[in-house]
């Protein structure tokens, strides 16, 4: 009994209490708290609250209403945050900052008036309000801070002034009830994540005078269905329509010069780089423009309706996670001209059924087909030196790999690349010559080795100036043709082995009896052609770099009398001098590999140029 007695006795004075006027003093100002409304008074700033809670801290679940009386300037650091019971806030006409987090958490706040003095309103302000209806923006407020309305899950209608210029990062996200928004002109910045998980977001209007659209601006956005990119625009993250699952369409004005769309899909404006394929675009059987180089990251995340993917000789680099999740995508062609195949680039397609990788990418970067659950078959080119990161993990159908590289690929340990795969049902096809090093190999011993042949890997002396073809595993006296093709701006020279010219023709035909590794050359299609501006003319020099031969020549057969070449060393020393270059160009012995100078005088002048010898 006297247990009982002490609670309700403890009970009754807090409830006294609570009745009770409280007052204090903060900063210049002077709170009092009577009959559940905080009234504040004085002239000047409240002070920010981040490193001491507001002195009204205690009762803050008693608030149900704020006043703030004229004289008050600025709104402090965490001033109302977890005022949860408060559903009624009057700010003066004397308030010209909001600062971060006023309002963090105040559930039962419906609507709130911000006056127009008001030119900036700070990070997480409103965050978590989560009854807030609808906010109008004064004008006057340039900037809306970061995570400033995020997860106000009851918000209807927001209007953005033509003050503002910049909306920062989550400003609305999971604004779950917000259905339209349109940002005005003076906006030049939409930050990461500014609309993300507004899943009720069909409409959006986007003004002329925005430049930068962030990373998820509209992610997850499942009402949105299309929107149009203004002329403005100069910069789009790849991951700004990401997951949004019922976006068809993204049309760009005609006049923006950094930006195109073609049947709704999102280019840059050379149409090189292909940025994003609405995820939910009939698309199917998809042929990649041939004037593309570039995949971009994420460009047809989560597309459901894409079946097959046929990407032409010309693209470059996909990017990472260009394909993710597209869970009915059955068959992808990847041409030789691909060098760069990204991060999770075609995780979770888990009806893809077999790959091959092209012949020039180097390195797996990581879960690149990871939980593709129907893949039975890949290739690996000997070009890929090292893969990690789950590259193959859960791939649980996998039985067949072809291995064209006679070394065992370098596996980062630790990475648990075929996690998942059940290795000893695994069929792996090595080159004959190499099925001892595989059988001795960390992870690739756990495989059935097999040999398959003898192996013909056609590489390039620099992988961006072409690509070859042919390559696989062959038997003994089988004809075999390579083929080598120059990228636009390049020129094929020849094929060589060890260091031998075999062939000077891009088709080279030859038949097979060892492992054999040929290199296709290829150089600039002008590669050292220097252009001396001359009284009567141009003078030529070439090829720069050289091996050894090289040439003066003119242009178009005007040609001033060339009465002096000199070369010179990088020390200034003269190694030659005369009326013409020396016999065999810089092939001599007294030329050895390095940088020289070429001086070259005529009647009229003198010019000078570097040449460097390989």
């Amino acid at each position: 009994m006297k247990k009982n007695l002490t609670i309700l006795v403890t009970v009754m004075l807090f409830s006294v209490a609570s009745a009770l006027a409280q007052s204090g003093q903060t900063g210049p100002l002077t709170w009092i708290l009577e009959d559940n409304t905080l009234t504040i008074s004085g002239e000047g700033a409240m002070p920010d609250y981040d490193k001491i809670e507001p002195p009204w801290w205690i009762y803050r679940k008693s608030i149900h209403a704020i006043v703030m009386e004229n004289g008050v300037t600025t709104i402090g650091y965490g001033a109302f945050q977890n005022c949860s019971n408060t559903i009624s806030v009057a700010i003066p006409n004397s308030v010209t900052a909001i600062k971060d987090y006023a309002f963090y958490a105040c559930l039962s706040l419906p609507s709130i008036a911000i006056p127009n003095g008001v030119t900036s309103i700070g990070d997480g302000v409103f965050f978590y309000c989560e009854s807030l209806i609808s906010i109008n923006i004064p004008n006057g407020v340039t900037s809306i801070g970061y995570n400033a309305f995020t997860a106000c899950i009851s918000l209807v209608s927001v209007t953005i002034p033509n003050s503002v210029t910049i909306i920062k990062n989550s400003a609305f996200g999971y604004c779950t009830s917000l259905p339209s928004i349109t940002i005005p002109g003076s906006v030049i910045t939409i930050e990461d994540g500014v609309f993300y998980h507004c899943p009720d977001l069909a409409s959006v209007t986007l003004s002329n005078g925005l430049k930068t659209i962030g990373a998820g601006t509209f992610g997850d956005c499942e009402s949105l269905t299309s929107i149009t990119i203004p002329s403005s625009v100069t910069k789009i993250n790849y991951l700004a329509f990401f997951d949004s699952l019922n976006l068809t369409s993204i049309d760009v004005e005609n006049e923006n010069n950094t930006y195109t769309s073609e049947d709704g899909i999102l280019f840059n404006k050379d149409k090189t780089t292909l940025i994003c394929c609405p995820p939910a675009k009939e698309t199917g059987v998809y042929v990649i423009p041939n004037h593309v180089t570039t995949i971009g990251g994420n460009a047809f995340a989560s597309n459901k309706s894409l079946t097959s993917i046929i990407i032409p000789n010309g693209v470059r680099d996909v990017i990472g996670r260009a394909f993710d999740y597209c869970t009915n995508l059955t068959s992808a062609t990847l041409p030789n001209s691909i060098l760069y195949i990204g991060y999770r680039t075609f995780s979770y397609c888990s009806n893809l059924t077999s790959i091959v990788i092209p012949n020039g990418v180097m390195r797996l970067q990581g879960e690149t087909f990871s939980y593709c659950t129907s893949l039975t078959s890949v290739t690996i080119p000997k070009s890929v030196l090292t893969m990690h990161g789950s590259d193959f993990a859960y791939c649980s159908s996998l039985t067949s790999i072809t291995n064209l590289n006679p070394v065992p690929i370098y596996l980062y340990p630790g990475w648990y690349i075929f996690s998942g795969v059940n290795q000893s049902k695994c069929t792996l096809t090595v080159p004959t010559s190499a099925v001892s090093a595989y059988q001795n190999a960390n992870v690739w011993k756990e495989f059935n080795i097999v040999g398959g042949g003898i192996a013909v890997n056609p590489t390039t002396n620099i992988n961006r100036y072409g690509y070859t073809m042919g390559e696989g595993l062959y038997e003994a006296g089988d004809k075999v043709g390579v083929m080598a093709v120059a990228y636009d701006g390049y020129k094929f020279i020849n094929w060589t082995k060890d260091g031998v010219e075999v062939s000077d023709r891009e088709l080279y035909i030859f038949t097979v009896t060892e492992d054999v590794e040929l290199i296709a050359n290829f150089e600039r299609d002008d590669v050292g052609i220097e252009q001396l501006t001359m009284d009567n003319g141009q003078l030529k020099i070439y090829p720069n770099p050289t091996t050894g031969e090289l040439t003066i020549d003119c242009n178009n057969g005007a040609c001033p009398i060339v009465e002096k070449v000199e070369i010179f060393d990088v020390f200034g020393k003269m190694v030659m001098s005369g009326t013409s270059l020396p016999s065999g160009g810089l092939g001599g012995a007294s030329f050895p590999t390095g940088v020289y100078f070429i001086r070259i005088t005529t009647k009229t002048e003198t010019i000078t140029k570097k040449i460097i010898k390989q």
